[in-house]
């Protein structure tokens, strides 16, 4: 599973933090839900993000 790229930018820009701290968060949030493989969640590359960003 991988963040899309262009959230992951529209969120860093929002609250001003680096695109890559955004990308661990989401893959953090990803994780902590259990989602370990993408097809368990039918290929979306969505992410809920638990940090409030």
């Amino acid at each position: 599973m991988q963040p899309e790229y262009e959230d992951c930018a529209r969120l860093a820009r929002q609250h001003h933090q680096p695109w890559r701290e955004i990308h661990r968060l989401a893959l953090e949030a990803w994780y902590q839900q259990g989602y370990s493989d993408a097809r368990s969640m039918g290929g979306c590359h969505k992410t809920t993000n638990t940090q409030g960003i």
